[in-house]
């Protein structure tokens, strides 16, 4: 959870990808991670892709699309605020469950994308 002054942010991290869903907009960003920095973009569909590209090694040329929109980096959204783990979900299918944070400490995520 992350709890900025616009409202609370619920991240959501698995092994696979990573979400934002803004509790006030009840909007739901898809995360990007491009060389360290986080962006976010507006999920429009259950299709919205994702890429990014640096022309001949220039920095200053990155360019990080989220569906048909630039992305944005995360802090614009998130304002550096604290992130607090609030729990987990687990199980397999047809049997998730939510186990709290006072149940279960954190899990470090083997994320397919860092492999």
């Amino acid at each position: 959870m992350i709890d900025t002054p616009k409202g609370p942010l619920l991240r959501l991290d698995d092994a696979v990808s990573e979400h934002l869903l803004d509790l006030a907009t009840e909007s739901t960003y898809l995360v990007a991670r491009v060389e360290g920095i986080a962006y976010i973009g507006v999920l429009t569909d259950e299709r919205t892709s994702t890429g990014w590209s640096i022309i001949n090694g220039d920095r200053s040329t990155l360019s990080v699309p989220i569906g048909e929109a630039e992305a944005k980096p995360m802090t614009d959204l998130t304002l550096d605020a604290a992130e607090s783990y609030i729990g987990r979900i687990d199980g397999g299918l047809g049997r998730l469950r939510f186990i709290p944070a006072a149940e279960s400490p954190e899990l470090p995520i083997d994320h397919l994308f860092d492999r």
